[in-house]
């Protein structure tokens, strides 16, 4: 007997069983299963919410209230990671004999939180 399409052969002795599938039914292989896996993880991944965490620094400089705020993002790299943004809050400056002497910008420093 010719085995169906269906995958049903006979169950006559000594007649090989032969089954046809269609690519929906095969097996996965191991490459399938890790695609999945990935797929996974980057799902896994997008659902989480991103968390962030701020925190104040006053940058300092000789030049100008930009470099001041520059310096504290500098600063700040030095020791976080995922730095993502920066606010200035407010600047500040100290005057000697009605001159400029040191520039002070307070920045607000965002940063990804690693889960």
């Amino acid at each position: 007997m010719i085995p169906s399409l269906s995958g049903e052969s006979s169950n006559a002795p000594g007649t090989p069983k032969i089954f046809l599938f269609s690519r929906s039914q095969r097996k996965p292989h191991v490459e399938d299963i890790r695609i999945v896996e990935m797929e996974q993880e980057k799902m896994s991944k997008v659902n989480e919410a991103p968390v962030v965490k701020v925190i104040e620094l006053i940058g300092t400089s000789q030049k100008s209230w930009e470099e001041a705020a520059a310096n504290a993002i500098k600063a700040a790299g030095e020791t976080v990671r995922n730095i993502t943004g920066m606010e200035l809050k407010r600047c500040t400056a100290t005057v000697e004999k009605s001159k400029i002497v040191e520039y002070r910008a307070v920045v607000k420093v965002a940063f990804d939180v690693e889960r």
